[in-house]
């Protein structure tokens, strides 16, 4: 299945919609164009925010689905409420109250999906200790088969692997295996910007609380969660090298990145493919420890078929290129060619 594009055409007419409702109600042309009685323009502009707008949104995206389609019209349907003034919305209340119970509906069955992880946590915690493979990838094989494909509940996993690489791994030993992060400057790209927030959060949270004590709890919880986030980063990139076994490679970066790569679908593995645009750097998956100078990876799996690799909070994307750069380019090079060769043989 080849990758899709994003049209940015989607995106002006979403824009164009947006803003000509934006200028309609919060403006002084209101007060030209419309009048009390004024019905079929607010129900045209109920039928943008409700329609028109998450229609653009998901053409957009190139995803449609009936999910998202209910969750960005009730979204509409609250976002007239507070664009709309009452005085023109009122004969349409009962529209708003829908979409509000929509809203208030989708969220009690994402909460309960949620729920339902805690629920089997235990069970989760025991699978995880029983299986070999790294955790970043079993955290989410663990959890339920109803509720893994949810967004929500890829949230609340990514949430359970912070909390437990941020606090609860300090005593565990680093696996065996090709790292990826040693030979650059990631530990200490990590740990400046650790020290640069913490800064941050004593200069700027005294001024701040004097100004607004909301403002400087909010900024305060958000530098906290950072640091934590970063640890957790850290401690997920140390501890997880290059994992394989007989038929899979197992690739992660922290938390930010994951591939599961079967050998049979690896089709070549390529030193260098040339220049590389922008556009072409977003078709490819890149496995690559920030470094104080980006480098160049050193070598490119060049797949017959996508893999989907997981990014930020459970975000999956298909790629057919992996660019690696590792701390011992050649014996990984060495250990995908001749598992590449037993799997081929073996089929």
């Amino acid at each position: 299945m080849e990758q899709v594009q994003k049209r940015p055409i989607w995106l002006l007419f979403f824009l164009i919609v947006l803003s000509s409702n934006v200028v309609l109600y919060q403006t002084q042309l209101r007060n030209i164009v419309l009048t009390e009685e004024t019905k079929q323009v607010v129900i045209g502009s109920l039928i943008d925010l409700v329609i028109v707008l998450p229609a653009c949104w998901m053409l957009y995206q190139r995803k449609l689905a009936i999910k998202t389609a209910i969750f960005l019209g009730a979204f509409g349907c609250l976002l007239a409420r507070f664009l709309i003034p009452n005085t023109y919305l009122a004969p349409f209340e009962w529209f708003t109250i829908v979409g509000l119970s929509a809203e208030v509906f989708l969220l009690l069955f994402e909460l309960s999906l949620v729920l339902i992880c805690i629920k089997y946590l235990p069970n989760m915690l025991r699978d995880i200790k029983q299986q070999k493979l790294p955790i970043p990838f079993l955290i989410q094989k663990s959890a339920p088969s109803i509720a893994q494909k949810y967004t929500i509940v890829q949230v609340f996993l990514t949430e359970m692997l912070v909390g437990y690489y941020a606090i609860f791994s300090w005593r565990q030993r680093a696996r065996e295996g090709i790292t990826l992060h040693k030979k650059s400057g990631y530990i200490a790209i990590q740990l400046m910007m650790i020290h640069g927030i913490v800064i941050e959060t004593i200069g700027i949270h005294w001024w701040l609380h004097g100004q607004s004590m909301w403002l400087s709890l909010i900024l305060l919880a958000f530098n906290i969660y950072s640091v934590l986030f970063l640890l957790a980063d850290l401690q997920a990139t140390r501890l997880n090298p290059i994992y394989h076994t007989k038929d899979m490679l197992y690739l992660s970066l922290g938390l930010m990145k994951k591939v599961e790569v079967p050998f049979h679908q690896i089709d070549q593995i390529n030193m260098s493919i040339g220049e590389v645009s922008k556009k072409q750097k977003k078709e490819i998956f890149y496995l690559v420890a920030n470094d104080f100078i980006q480098p160049e990876p050193d070598f490119y799996l060049i797949l017959k078929e996508p893999v989907i690799a997981t990014l930020f909070l459970g975000k999956k994307k298909q790629y057919t290129k992996i660019a690696i750069r590792s701390d011992d380019a050649r014996q990984l090079q060495e250990i995908i060619e001749q598992r590449m060769s037993d799997v081929n043989q073996s089929r």
